[in-house]
C-alpha cells in the first residue's frame, strides 16, 4: 500500500511544482539567475563549514593551482583561513544574515561575518545572497567594499516530484531545488556556472551525532564550526518561540540529505564530476575520495 501512495504522491509533487512555475514564469524570465566565472578553470572547490575543515585544510592548499575557484559560505570570514584561501565566490543563502533588526545572538552572527568580510577583503570576490536580501541593512554594508560585486538570485524552490521533469526547469533557469542548506545552493549554481569538475570539503552534516533532547523536551544541538574551537549548545526553536519537534527536525534532515541526490541527478544530465573529498561526511551522494 505504501508503495502505491510513493506514487501518487509524486505525480501530485510533479503537477504542485509545474503550477508554481507556470504562476512564477513572468517573474523569472524579467529576473534571470546568469551566473558567470570569474575565472576560466573548469575546477572548483566548494568549502562548507563542518569541522573537518580544519584536519583538511592542509590538503586543500596542496590539492588547489592558481587557475581554481573556491566558494565559501556563511561565516568563513570569521576563520584566519579566508585571507589565506581567498575564496572566489561567497555564498549567502540563510535569510538570517538579512533580518533588521535581528535578536541579539543573531545580530552577533551578522557583525562578525560581514564585519570581517567587508574588512579582509582586498581581492575580487563575488557574493551571492537571495534577492530579498536588498532590502537588508546587510546588504548596503557588503557594497562598502569596491572589491566585492554582489549577484543576486531569485529562488523559485520545488520539493520532490520527477528528475526528468525537475532538471528541465533547473537548466532554463526556471526553479531550483530546495535549499535546505547552503552546500545546495551552492553545488547547484557552481554547475548553472558551467563548472564541469566540483571537489566538496567540510560537508560534515554530522549535526544529529549531537542531538541532545533535555527533560524538558527541547531538542538541542552541540553544534561546531571549523572556524570556532567552542562547542556550542543550541535549542532548536521555531521564529514563534515554540520548539522543534524531533519528527520535524528529521523530516528537515531528509529534504537536506535528499537535495543532494537532486543535484546528483541534474549534475549528471550537466556533464558535472562532483566529488566528495570531506574527510567526515553522512551526504551519501556524491563519490567520495
Amino acid at each position: 500500500m505504501f508503495k502505491y501512495y510513493q506514487k501518487t504522491l509524486k505525480i501530485v509533487e510533479n503537477l504542485l511544482n509545474c503550477i508554481i512555475v507556470i504562476l512564477l514564469l513572468p517573474r523569472n524570465l524579467i529576473f534571470r539567475n546568469v551566473f558567470k566565472k570569474n575565472k576560466r578553470s573548469d575546477r572548483i572547490f566548494v568549502l562548507g563549514n563542518g569541522p573537518s575543515l580544519k584536519d583538511d585544510y592542509n590538503k586543500i592548499v596542496t590539492m588547489k593551482s592558481e587557475s581554481d575557484s573556491v566558494m565559501v559560505v556563511n561565516s568563513f570570514s570569521c576563520a584566519k583561513e579566508y585571507e589565506e584561501i581567498k575564496p572566489n565566490y561567497y555564498v549567502m543563502a540563510d535569510s538570517a544574515f538579512f533580518i533588521n533588526d535581528p535578536e541579539p545572538h543573531i545580530k552577533k552572527v551578522q557583525e562578525d561575518a560581514f564585519g570581517n568580510m567587508i574588512s579582509k577583503t582586498n581581492w575580487d570576490m563575488t557574493v551571492i545572497v537571495p534577492s530579498y536580501a536588498r532590502f537588508g541593512e546587510a546588504f548596503n554594508r557588503i557594497k562598502e567594499n569596491p572589491k566585492i560585486k554582489v549577484q543576486l538570485f531569485k529562488s523559485t524552490p520545488i520539493v520532490g516530484g520527477s528528475d526528468a521533469i525537475n532538471n528541465i526547469f533547473f537548466k532554463f533557469g526556471i526553479a531550483n531545488p530546495l535549499f535546505q542548506n547552503v552546500l545546495t545552493a551552492c553545488l547547484f549554481y557552481s554547475i548553472k556556472m558551467k563548472f564541469s569538475n566540483i571537489i566538496l570539503w567540510g560537508g560534515d552534516h554530522s549535526w544529529h551525532e549531537g542531538y541532545i533532547m533535555q527533560k524538558d523536551n527541547v531538542l538541542y544541538t552541540k553544534d561546531k564550526h571549523f572556524y570556532d574551537n567552542k562547542e556550542k549548545l543550541i535549542p532548536h526553536i521555531n521564529a514563534d518561540g515554540t520548539s522543534v519537534k524531533v519528527h520535524e527536525e528529521f523530516a528537515s534532515l531528509s529534504r537536506a540529505f535528499n537535495s543532494y541526490h537532486i543535484i546528483r541527478s541534474f549534475a549528471a544530465v550537466e556533464g558535472v564530476s562532483i566529488k566528495n573529498f570531506s574527510d567526515t561526511s553522512w551526504i551519501d551522494a556524491f563519490d567520495r575520495q
